[in-house]
């Protein structure tokens, strides 16, 4: 309650910090994420409620204009699908789809065992936030040092979208 956009994934981050007492370590905390990991740890930087050393965004964004129309309108399915028929949609794309990348047998079905959906609840959330993202210019106010990895062939996410999140970040350095 209350919180918007990825608001709600980020309050866990910071409870997880807090509950821990992480945030209270010599040398503070280096939060990483990848994909919507690194939104997310985004904008645990931009709310400042726990105070963090460094950042690592990998393979992230912070503009949904850089999805593809596929990923968009796939996206919608969050509203419709049961949370069953996620994996067995996902299996196919994976296997078959360019769109997301090439990949084995072997690493679709790891990246399927890795995808745990709470709740349908959750999934609308997560899926509309990232369809709607827009944290370029929240970064431009950050002052924590943060390293942004892309790669110059991700089938996710373009390389434009790591240039443009580095080049809004202050200091930030783009590998």
């Amino acid at each position: 309650p209350g919180e918007k956009g990825l608001g709600h994934f980020a309050q866990q981050i910071e409870t997880y910090i807090e509950a821990r007492g992480l945030h209270r370590r010599p040398g503070g905390v280096v939060l990483a994420g990848s994909s919507m990991g690194g939104a997310v740890a985004l904008v645990v930087a931009q709310r400042r409620r726990v105070p963090l050393r460094g950042l690592i965004l990998m393979g992230s964004y912070g503009h949904a204009r850089h999805l593809k129309p596929l990923q968009r309108n796939a996206a919608l399915l969050a509203w419709v699908l049961p949370k069953a028929l996620v994996h067995y949609y996902a299996r196919p794309m994976l296997l078959k789809s360019e769109a997301f990348g090439v990949f084995s047998r072997e690493e679709a079905e790891y990246m399927l065992r890795c995808i745990y959906i709470p709740s349908r609840g959750y999934l609308v959330r997560a899926v509309s936030a990232l369809t709607k993202l827009d944290i370029l210019e929240a970064a431009r106010n950050l002052d924590v040092p943060t390293l942004v990895l892309h790669g110059t062939r991700d089938f996710v996410l373009p390389f434009e979208a790591g240039r443009e999140l580095a080049a809004a970040i202050p200091g930030a350095k783009l590998a």
